[in-house]
Protein backbone atom coordinates (compact mmCIF):
# COMPACT_ATOMS: atom_id res chain seq x y z
CA UNK A 1 0.00 0.00 0.00
CA UNK A 2 0.77 3.50 -0.42
CA UNK A 3 2.90 5.21 1.82
CA UNK A 4 1.79 8.00 2.25
CA UNK A 5 -1.77 6.64 3.01
CA UNK A 6 -0.06 3.88 5.67
CA UNK A 7 -1.91 5.10 8.67
CA UNK A 8 -5.59 4.03 8.66
CA UNK A 9 -5.19 1.88 5.52
CA UNK A 10 -2.51 -0.44 7.63
CA UNK A 11 -4.93 -0.39 10.48
CA UNK A 12 -7.64 -1.59 8.68
CA UNK A 13 -5.54 -3.83 6.58
CA UNK A 14 -4.74 -5.66 9.89
CA UNK A 15 -8.14 -5.96 11.35
CA UNK A 16 -9.26 -7.63 8.42
CA UNK A 17 -6.27 -9.82 8.09
CA UNK A 18 -6.22 -10.96 11.92
CA UNK A 19 -10.14 -11.79 11.89
CA UNK A 20 -9.81 -13.79 8.67
CA UNK A 21 -7.05 -15.97 10.25
CA UNK A 22 -8.67 -15.76 13.87
CA UNK A 23 -12.06 -17.27 11.88
CA UNK A 24 -9.66 -19.65 8.92
CA UNK A 25 -8.15 -21.24 12.32
CA UNK A 26 -11.29 -21.50 14.70
CA UNK A 27 -13.42 -23.21 11.43
CA UNK A 28 -10.96 -25.68 10.73
CA UNK A 29 -10.40 -26.47 14.68
CA UNK A 30 -13.94 -27.28 14.71
CA UNK A 31 -13.90 -29.50 11.45
CA UNK A 32 -11.07 -31.50 13.09
CA UNK A 33 -12.20 -31.55 16.95
CA UNK A 34 -14.74 -34.00 16.33
CA UNK A 35 -12.20 -36.90 14.46
CA UNK A 36 -11.46 -39.08 17.39
CA UNK A 37 -14.78 -39.51 18.91
CA UNK A 38 -16.89 -39.56 15.87
CA UNK A 39 -17.59 -43.07 15.25
CA UNK A 40 -18.63 -42.98 18.79
CA UNK A 41 -20.54 -40.18 18.87
CA UNK A 42 -21.99 -42.15 15.90
CA UNK A 43 -22.61 -45.25 17.40
CA UNK A 44 -23.85 -43.31 20.82
CA UNK A 45 -27.10 -41.92 18.15
CA UNK A 46 -27.58 -45.67 16.62
CA UNK A 47 -25.50 -45.11 13.29
CA UNK A 48 -22.09 -46.67 11.78
CA UNK A 49 -18.52 -45.86 10.56
CA UNK A 50 -20.90 -43.82 7.24
CA UNK A 51 -22.62 -41.59 9.42
CA UNK A 52 -19.50 -40.74 11.33
CA UNK A 53 -17.84 -39.73 7.62
CA UNK A 54 -20.70 -37.85 6.83
CA UNK A 55 -20.54 -35.85 10.31
CA UNK A 56 -16.91 -34.76 10.11
CA UNK A 57 -17.53 -33.62 6.44
CA UNK A 58 -20.69 -32.02 6.33
CA UNK A 59 -19.10 -28.62 8.27
CA UNK A 60 -16.78 -28.28 5.27
CA UNK A 61 -19.39 -29.08 2.40
CA UNK A 62 -21.71 -26.51 3.89
CA UNK A 63 -18.83 -24.12 3.92
CA UNK A 64 -18.26 -24.57 0.42
CA UNK A 65 -21.83 -23.98 -0.72
CA UNK A 66 -21.16 -20.77 0.95
CA UNK A 67 -18.15 -19.36 -0.16
CA UNK A 68 -20.33 -20.30 -3.58
CA UNK A 69 -22.94 -18.41 -2.39
CA UNK A 70 -20.95 -15.45 -1.76
CA UNK A 71 -19.30 -15.53 -5.53
CA UNK A 72 -23.13 -15.26 -6.38
CA UNK A 73 -23.61 -12.55 -4.49
CA UNK A 74 -20.72 -10.73 -5.38
CA UNK A 75 -20.77 -11.01 -9.24
CA UNK A 76 -24.77 -9.60 -8.89
CA UNK A 77 -23.82 -6.82 -6.50
CA UNK A 78 -19.65 -6.23 -6.66
CA UNK A 79 -19.53 -3.09 -4.02
CA UNK A 80 -21.67 -5.53 -1.51
CA UNK A 81 -18.77 -6.68 1.18
CA UNK A 82 -17.75 -3.15 0.96
CA UNK A 83 -20.81 -0.97 1.44
CA UNK A 84 -22.11 -3.43 4.21
CA UNK A 85 -18.66 -4.91 6.26
CA UNK A 86 -19.91 -5.10 9.50
CA UNK A 87 -23.17 -7.55 8.99
CA UNK A 88 -21.67 -10.09 7.00
CA UNK A 89 -18.68 -10.70 9.02
CA UNK A 90 -20.61 -10.50 12.28
CA UNK A 91 -22.83 -13.17 10.24
CA UNK A 92 -19.85 -15.42 9.75
CA UNK A 93 -18.70 -15.56 12.71
CA UNK A 94 -21.64 -15.66 14.73
CA UNK A 95 -23.20 -19.15 13.44
CA UNK A 96 -20.53 -21.29 15.22
CA UNK A 97 -22.00 -20.19 18.37
CA UNK A 98 -25.38 -21.07 16.78
CA UNK A 99 -23.77 -24.24 15.42
CA UNK A 100 -21.95 -25.57 18.44
CA UNK A 101 -24.79 -24.77 20.43
CA UNK A 102 -27.36 -27.09 18.82
CA UNK A 103 -24.96 -30.34 19.01
CA UNK A 104 -24.84 -29.14 22.86
CA UNK A 105 -28.46 -29.20 23.58
CA UNK A 106 -28.42 -32.19 21.25
CA UNK A 107 -25.71 -33.65 23.85
CA UNK A 108 -27.32 -32.46 26.49
CA UNK A 109 -31.13 -32.80 25.88
CA UNK A 110 -32.28 -34.82 22.49
CA UNK A 111 -33.47 -38.15 21.97
CA UNK A 112 -31.30 -40.20 19.96
CA UNK A 113 -34.23 -40.54 17.21
CA UNK A 114 -33.84 -37.31 16.29
CA UNK A 115 -30.47 -36.68 17.27
CA UNK A 116 -28.59 -37.67 13.99
CA UNK A 117 -30.16 -34.84 11.73
CA UNK A 118 -29.64 -32.13 13.95
CA UNK A 119 -25.90 -33.21 14.99
CA UNK A 120 -25.32 -33.04 10.88
CA UNK A 121 -27.64 -29.67 11.13
CA UNK A 122 -25.38 -28.11 13.51
CA UNK A 123 -22.27 -29.00 12.13
CA UNK A 124 -23.70 -27.27 8.53
CA UNK A 125 -24.19 -23.95 10.40
CA UNK A 126 -20.63 -23.95 11.89
CA UNK A 127 -19.15 -24.49 8.39
CA UNK A 128 -21.38 -21.32 7.03
CA UNK A 129 -18.55 -19.25 9.04
CA UNK A 130 -15.89 -20.53 6.37
CA UNK A 131 -17.84 -18.11 3.79
CA UNK A 132 -15.94 -14.96 5.81
CA UNK A 133 -12.91 -16.08 3.63
CA UNK A 134 -14.48 -14.87 0.44
CA UNK A 135 -15.73 -11.57 2.11
CA UNK A 136 -12.37 -10.53 3.81
CA UNK A 137 -10.17 -11.68 0.63
CA UNK A 138 -12.48 -9.26 -1.82
CA UNK A 139 -11.93 -6.45 1.06
CA UNK A 140 -8.01 -6.61 1.38
CA UNK A 141 -7.89 -7.01 -2.07
CA UNK A 142 -8.92 -2.99 -2.03
CA UNK A 143 -6.15 -2.56 0.50
CA UNK A 144 -3.36 -4.71 -0.44
CA UNK A 145 -0.75 -4.84 -3.70
CA UNK A 146 -0.93 -8.07 -5.25
CA UNK A 147 1.98 -9.24 -3.49
CA UNK A 148 0.29 -8.37 0.03
CA UNK A 149 -2.46 -10.29 -0.80
CA UNK A 150 -0.72 -13.52 -1.85
CA UNK A 151 1.25 -12.94 1.62
CA UNK A 152 -2.46 -12.40 2.90
CA UNK A 153 -3.83 -15.71 1.55
CA UNK A 154 -0.46 -17.85 2.52
CA UNK A 155 -0.74 -16.70 6.16
CA UNK A 156 -4.68 -17.36 6.29
CA UNK A 157 -3.83 -20.79 5.03
CA UNK A 158 -1.21 -21.44 7.42
CA UNK A 159 -3.67 -20.45 10.24
CA UNK A 160 -6.35 -23.15 8.42
CA UNK A 161 -3.17 -25.45 8.50
CA UNK A 162 -2.50 -24.53 12.23
CA UNK A 163 -6.08 -25.36 13.77
CA UNK A 164 -6.13 -29.21 11.98
CA UNK A 165 -3.74 -30.09 13.50
CA UNK A 166 -5.18 -28.39 16.95
CA UNK A 167 -8.64 -29.86 16.50
CA UNK A 168 -7.47 -33.27 17.29
CA UNK A 169 -5.29 -32.36 20.16
CA UNK A 170 -7.90 -30.13 22.12
CA UNK A 171 -10.35 -33.05 22.01
CA UNK A 172 -7.90 -35.30 23.85
CA UNK A 173 -6.81 -32.78 25.92
CA UNK A 174 -10.37 -31.85 26.91
CA UNK A 175 -11.13 -35.71 27.02
CA UNK A 176 -8.37 -35.92 29.60
CA UNK A 177 -9.45 -33.48 31.86
CA UNK A 178 -13.16 -33.93 31.54
CA UNK A 179 -11.92 -37.25 32.18
CA UNK A 180 -10.18 -36.44 35.11
CA UNK A 181 -12.89 -34.06 36.88
CA UNK A 182 -15.59 -36.29 36.79
CA UNK A 183 -13.70 -39.19 37.92
CA UNK A 184 -14.80 -41.74 35.35
CA UNK A 185 -14.68 -42.28 31.48
CA UNK A 186 -18.53 -41.73 30.90
CA UNK A 187 -18.54 -40.91 27.29
CA UNK A 188 -22.07 -39.18 27.27
CA UNK A 189 -20.93 -36.70 29.64
CA UNK A 190 -17.20 -36.15 27.61
CA UNK A 191 -19.17 -35.17 24.41
CA UNK A 192 -21.44 -32.70 26.65
CA UNK A 193 -18.13 -31.01 28.21
CA UNK A 194 -16.47 -30.88 24.57
CA UNK A 195 -19.96 -29.46 23.16
CA UNK A 196 -19.79 -26.76 25.70
CA UNK A 197 -16.06 -25.91 25.38
CA UNK A 198 -16.53 -25.98 21.32
CA UNK A 199 -19.76 -23.22 22.42
CA UNK A 200 -17.80 -21.27 24.66
CA UNK A 201 -15.03 -20.96 22.30
CA UNK A 202 -17.11 -20.00 19.43
CA UNK A 203 -19.15 -17.33 21.66
CA UNK A 204 -15.50 -16.06 22.77
CA UNK A 205 -14.44 -15.94 19.52
CA UNK A 206 -17.76 -13.51 18.09
CA UNK A 207 -16.85 -11.49 21.07
CA UNK A 208 -13.35 -10.71 19.85
CA UNK A 209 -14.26 -9.73 16.45
CA UNK A 210 -17.43 -8.13 17.47
CA UNK A 211 -14.89 -5.59 19.64
CA UNK A 212 -12.62 -5.35 16.18
CA UNK A 213 -15.47 -4.53 13.69
CA UNK A 214 -16.66 -1.41 16.43
CA UNK A 215 -12.90 -0.14 16.34
CA UNK A 216 -12.45 0.16 12.72
CA UNK A 217 -15.56 -0.17 10.58
CA UNK A 218 -16.58 3.08 10.80
CA UNK A 219 -13.42 4.13 9.50
CA UNK A 220 -13.64 1.90 6.65
CA UNK A 221 -15.81 3.52 3.77
CA UNK A 222 -13.64 6.43 3.59
CA UNK A 223 -9.94 3.99 3.61
CA UNK A 224 -12.06 2.41 0.34
CA UNK A 225 -12.80 5.33 -1.25
CA UNK A 226 -9.17 6.08 -1.18
CA UNK A 227 -7.74 2.85 -2.24
CA UNK A 228 -10.08 3.47 -5.60
CA UNK A 229 -6.82 4.19 -7.41
CA UNK A 230 -5.21 1.05 -6.15
CA UNK A 231 -8.46 -0.92 -7.22
CA UNK A 232 -8.00 0.52 -10.90
CA UNK A 233 -4.35 -0.67 -11.09
CA UNK A 234 -5.20 -3.91 -10.11
CA UNK A 235 -7.88 -4.05 -12.43
CA UNK A 236 -11.74 -3.38 -12.25
CA UNK A 237 -14.78 -5.60 -11.54
CA UNK A 238 -15.07 -8.25 -14.30
CA UNK A 239 -18.64 -9.33 -15.78
CA UNK A 240 -19.36 -12.83 -14.93
CA UNK A 241 -18.39 -15.21 -18.12
CA UNK A 242 -19.70 -18.81 -18.46
CA UNK A 243 -16.16 -20.09 -18.51
CA UNK A 244 -15.85 -18.07 -14.47
CA UNK A 245 -19.48 -19.80 -13.31
CA UNK A 246 -17.88 -23.31 -14.71
CA UNK A 247 -14.25 -22.46 -13.10
CA UNK A 248 -15.50 -21.70 -9.95
CA UNK A 249 -17.88 -24.14 -9.49
CA UNK A 250 -15.35 -26.73 -10.58
CA UNK A 251 -13.31 -25.58 -7.82
CA UNK A 252 -16.51 -25.59 -5.17
CA UNK A 253 -16.89 -29.20 -6.26
CA UNK A 254 -13.20 -29.91 -5.97
CA UNK A 255 -13.36 -28.93 -2.07
CA UNK A 256 -16.58 -30.90 -1.65
CA UNK A 257 -15.18 -33.92 -2.81
CA UNK A 258 -11.82 -32.93 -1.39
CA UNK A 259 -13.73 -32.75 1.83
CA UNK A 260 -15.35 -36.06 1.71
CA UNK A 261 -12.02 -37.80 1.21
CA UNK A 262 -10.38 -36.31 3.91
CA UNK A 263 -13.00 -36.93 6.29
CA UNK A 264 -12.97 -40.32 5.24
CA UNK A 265 -9.80 -41.36 5.80
CA UNK A 266 -9.46 -39.39 8.93
CA UNK A 267 -12.74 -41.28 10.27
CA UNK A 268 -11.46 -44.72 8.93
CA UNK A 269 -8.25 -43.95 10.36
CA UNK A 270 -9.83 -43.14 13.95
CA UNK A 271 -11.86 -46.34 13.55
CA UNK A 272 -9.11 -48.32 13.14
CA UNK A 273 -6.74 -46.96 15.46
CA UNK A 274 -9.69 -47.54 18.00
CA UNK A 275 -10.98 -51.35 17.13
CA UNK A 276 -7.78 -52.89 15.37
CA UNK A 277 -5.14 -51.55 18.01
CA UNK A 278 -7.20 -50.85 20.99
CA UNK A 279 -6.14 -46.89 21.26
CA UNK A 280 -7.70 -44.81 23.29
CA UNK A 281 -9.13 -41.86 22.03
CA UNK A 282 -6.67 -39.31 23.91
CA UNK A 283 -4.05 -40.68 21.90
CA UNK A 284 -6.03 -40.81 18.99
CA UNK A 285 -6.78 -37.41 18.92
CA UNK A 286 -2.66 -36.70 19.43
CA UNK A 287 -1.72 -39.06 17.12
CA UNK A 288 -4.39 -37.71 14.35
CA UNK A 289 -3.60 -33.88 15.65
CA UNK A 290 0.16 -34.26 15.55
CA UNK A 291 0.73 -35.77 12.09
CA UNK A 292 -2.21 -32.88 10.46
CA UNK A 293 0.43 -30.43 12.18
CA UNK A 294 3.32 -31.96 10.88
CA UNK A 295 1.78 -30.28 7.43
CA UNK A 296 2.59 -26.80 8.62
CA UNK A 297 7.00 -26.91 8.68
CA UNK A 298 6.84 -28.32 5.62
CA UNK A 299 4.52 -25.76 3.98
CA UNK A 300 7.26 -23.06 5.38
CA UNK A 301 9.89 -24.70 4.19
CA UNK A 302 8.80 -25.10 0.86
CA UNK A 303 8.04 -21.60 0.67
CA UNK A 304 11.10 -20.67 1.67
CA UNK A 305 12.83 -22.92 -0.86
CA UNK A 306 10.66 -22.18 -3.58
CA UNK A 307 12.74 -19.50 -5.49
CA UNK A 308 15.83 -21.71 -5.45
CA UNK A 309 13.39 -24.56 -6.93
CA UNK A 310 11.42 -22.98 -9.68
Amino acid sequence: CSPARSGERTEVKFHLQQIGNMLEMSVNVWFTFVIPDSLDEARSIGEGAVYSGWYISTLKVAGSVTCLFAWFIYKAYPQVFEHHVRSPLLFFSSTPVVGCGIILYVQAFSTPGGSAALLLFGRCIIGICAGQAFATEKLCARLCTPDELMAFSMERVGMGTLGLGIGPLLNAGARELFTKISGSSDGAFIRQAGAASCTMYAAVTFSLISVKLRRFVVDLGSVLQKADKMQSSQGSFREATAESYIVVCSCICYVTSRAFVVAGLEAATSMILEEEYAWPLPKIGLAVGATLLSADPWRHLLARWRPALS
